[in-house]
């Protein structure tokens, strides 16, 4: 009997990338609640504030995503200026920043 010993290279190959997948699903979900998801926020929050044309005196963020979106709630403050909320990126597929979504209200007609 001629019997097959370990495994194929085709074999090893789709384990990889099934635990490379799982992976970047732990890894990259968990990013959201770092320290270095705040920053990369925070900085960009500064950017998007800069580009206004205000004189921005500084930019503040939550430390993560409390809606699960990508986008870290995040205020950005100028002088003289009431304090301006904007999201921003937070993940490996966003970039930049946003004004935060408005929830739709319904009008009750009296």
């Amino acid at each position: 009997m001629n019997r097959k010993l370990g495994f194929s290279l085709g074999e090893m190959l789709v384990v990889v990338f099934i635990l490379a997948i799982v992976g970047f699903i732990i890894f990259g979900g968990a990013r959201g609640c770092s320290g270095q998801a705040q920053e990369q926020a925070e900085g960009e929050a500064r950017a998007f504030c800069a580009k206004t044309g205000l004189a921005v005196t500084g930019a503040e963020c939550m430390k993560f995503d409390s809606d699960n979106d990508g986008y870290i709630s995040c205020t950005c403050f100028a002088q003289g200026q009431t304090p301006l909320a904007i999201e921003c990126a937070s993940g490996l597929f966003n970039s930049g920043c946003r004004l935060p979504k408005v929830p739709s209200v319904i009008r009750q007609s009296q």
